[in-house]
């Protein structure tokens, strides 16, 4: 008698969704995404992204489409992991009947989760679209006043922030604030005992910059990785790979050699879109259409919320 092998699944398909743009996917034909036109950056959308998430339990994510003053493919995505059903996407789990069963499922894959290390890639999407030194404008993109009192705009809420320790030579890649100053200068808070902030400390005590990549409008699971508490010198990377059963592809910027997400192609049949980023804040606002990444570097002699931003460049494809 002969057995067929059992596929095993991820969440209701037959492998990890390669990038954002087909989390999107997955997501809206679960009927988990709302999509929104013509809301304004300033406030519109944080007014709108708290009111949609508090109104009930599960709320979906909102797909803010046709910004005012920005390309039509400038699209942010707010709440991508708020309920149930999207935690399930992102992290492959069983479709569930009830908020529970991610609990329990999340449970049960722990106790044989094992890490899985990224692999290099020789070149990816994001070398495309490159802007350097004086071309750098993080105004082109549509980043968002989310709240009435906070200090600024924030391009990195729902961010990786990806650092190398000097001494170990292990990649952290965690979510901390990061707000625009002006057209190619962002302040990046990371909170004290934080691993970022270990690391930061171990350049600055050596008299060294400190080089950072920031990356926007990545795989949620990433995020969901950044915002966990790892055990010092195991990579986020490593930890999200293991919960996809395989590993990230990675290609290494430029100016530091730090590993950035390797966003795909869009298939045929799908429209390439203009870039994006990604974003959360208190209603999860981010990004949809395409990753970007920032390399910087902190400098001990600023003050310690400011990056001299070096260059961004964007995934078109992502």
């Amino acid at each position: 008698m002969l057995e067929k092998a059992q596929t095993e699944k991820f969440n209701a398909y037959d492998r990890p969704h390669a990038d954002l743009r087909e989390f999107i996917a997955r997501a809206d034909a679960a009927d988990e995404v709302v999509r929104i036109g013509g809301a304004d950056w300033k406030l519109e959308m944080g007014t709108l992204a708290e009111i949609v998430n508090h109104a009930r339990a599960e709320p979906p994510a909102i797909l803010f489409e046709d910004v005012p003053g920005y390309s039509s493919g400038m699209r942010l995505l707010s709440g991508a992991t708020n309920s149930s059903k999207r935690l399930a996407i992102t992290l492959g789990l069983p479709v569930p009947e009830h908020p529970l069963d991610v609990v329990r499922a999340y449970r049960d894959r722990m106790k044989t989760h094992r890490p899985i290390a990224p692999k290099i890639a020789a070149n990816g999407t994001v070398f495309e679209n490159i802007d350097r030194d004086a071309k750098v404008d993080l105004w082109k993109f549509p980043v968002p006043l989310l709240h009435e009192h906070d200090g600024g705009r924030y391009i990195g809420t729902d961010d990786l922030v990806i650092m190398r320790d000097p001494d170990e030579e292990w990649v952290n890649g965690a979510t901390y604030r990061a707000m625009v100053q002006d057209k190619n200068h962002v302040s990046l808070w990371i909170s004290p005992g934080k691993h970022g902030r270990q690391i930061r400390e171990k350049y600055f005590r050596a008299g060294k910059p400190c080089p950072v990549l920031i990356s926007c409008g990545h795989d949620p699971l990433l995020f969901l990785a950044g915002g966990n508490e790892l055990k010092y010198g195991l990579s986020e990377y490593d930890y999200a790979g293991g919960h996809r059963g395989e590993p990230y592809e990675i290609v290494l910027s430029e100016l530091h050699g730090l590993p950035m997400p390797r966003a795909s192609r869009p298939k045929k049949g799908r429209s390439a879109s203009s870039p994006a980023i990604t974003l959360r804040a208190r209603a999860s606002s981010r990004s949809s259409k395409s990753n970007a990444s920032i390399t910087a570097t902190i400098r001990s002699s600023a003050s310690p919320r400011r990056c001299g931003r070096r260059r961004t460049s964007r995934f078109p494809n992502a």
